[in-house]
């Protein structure tokens, strides 16, 4: 949609310094079928799209913090269980 409310003021702008007019409608309907080929052929993304990709993008970067939070957690908790082990034996080994 803005790239067709930008071919409008363009075109408008134009045509008013070489004294024609065309129609928004038809500029409209031209543009969106320019797009449309576009998209298809992969060059534009469309607006539904883009935003899919962000939302999943999003997903995964949260997924991945919470995921290396984990890891960090269970990684402390172990370390934790060593030194416990490690001073329990040790003081077996002073007795």
């Amino acid at each position: 949609m803005s790239v067709t409310a930008a071919v409008i003021l363009v075109v408008d702008n134009v045509g008013k310094m070489l004294g024609f007019s065309i129609e928004n409608q038809d500029i409209t309907k031209i543009v969106d079928s320019i797009c449309g080929v576009l998209i298809l052929f992969g060059i534009l993304k469309s607006s539904h799209d883009l935003d899919k990709l962000n939302n999943d993008t999003d997903q995964d970067d949260i997924n991945q913090f919470l995921s290396n939070e984990q890891d960090e957690n269970l990684n402390a908790e172990q370390n934790k269980n060593i030194e416990d082990l490690n001073k329990t034996n040790n003081k077996k080994d002073c007795k």
